[in-house]
């Protein structure tokens, strides 16, 4: 019997079949997901060098704007951290942590993909980089202050296990930014309530606003604020301290 991943209920629906994959939704807390379950590597087209140059083609063009982006939310997160050790998980081409390196915080980036995190060591030779999965790294004794994921959660094989990393990993009263899809953003306007392209399996699940502050407090943080997002497809973007 299936249950839901974030609040343990049975009461499992189908949601939407989109090729080979079923989209199932929990009725009890609105989480989306497909079946079936994939291990870690199984399904994630970004760990392959063609998803790879793809992402350094696309995201290469924005790096202006892309530098801009993150040196506001380095300067932001400054603020509100009790201290300068930062750990960007999903770190694309690494400008968070460049942004951060500038500011004088101890930054270091993780990254799935080899030819993502290469060309992340060349444009900042100065900023740390590892190529591996959250969970199989060993940090040993090393704690953070700041943890930042954009846009990452949807991908990730086991969100409890990923959650639960990151809050082993970080000082009590740490800061967590996170951003993530909204699950009501691909629902289109047709009378039949279709949904657009959920983008299985380098998607594997989509939150809403209010299951994700649960989740969040099940995995030991507290005081979630939701931040405004200005993109034009609706997301989540929140800000959480680890109790």
């Amino acid at each position: 019997m299936t249950t839901c991943a974030l609040c343990n209920s049975g009461k499992i629906e189908d949601l939407t079949q989109q090729m080979s994959f079923s989209w199932q939704i929990c009725k009890d807390c609105n989480y989306a997901f497909i079946l079936p379950d994939f291990d870690a590597e199984d399904g994630l087209d970004v760990l392959s060098a063609d998803r790879g140059n793809a992402y350094i083609n696309f995201y290469g063009k924005k790096f202006k704007s892309k530098m801009r982006r993150a040196r506001k939310r380095a300067a932001f997160l400054k603020k509100q951290a009790k201290g300068k050790h930062v750990l960007d998980v999903g770190c694309n081409l690494g400008y968070f942590v460049e942004a951060c390196r500038e500011l004088n915080m101890q930054a270091v980036g993780v990254e799935v993909s080899e030819s993502v995190v290469e060309q992340a060591k060349e444009y900042f030779p100065k900023s740390d980089f590892i190529c591996d999965f959250l969970e199989n790294i060993d940090f040993e004794d090393r704690h953070f202050d700041v943890v930042y994921t954009s846009e990452v959660l949807e991908h990730v094989p086991d969100v409890n296990a990923f959650m639960s990393t990151i809050a082993t990993i970080m000082n009590k009263g740490g800061v967590l930014y996170l951003t993530t899809p909204e699950l009501k953003g691909y629902q289109n306007n047709s009378k039949t309530g279709g949904w657009e392209n959920l983008h299985a399996p380098n998607h594997r699940q989509y939150f809403s606003k209010d299951n994700i502050v649960k989740f969040l407090e099940k995995h030991g943080f507290e005081n979630v604020r939701l931040l405004r997002n200005w993109n034009l497809k609706p997301g989540i973007k929140l800000v959480a301290f680890k109790k």
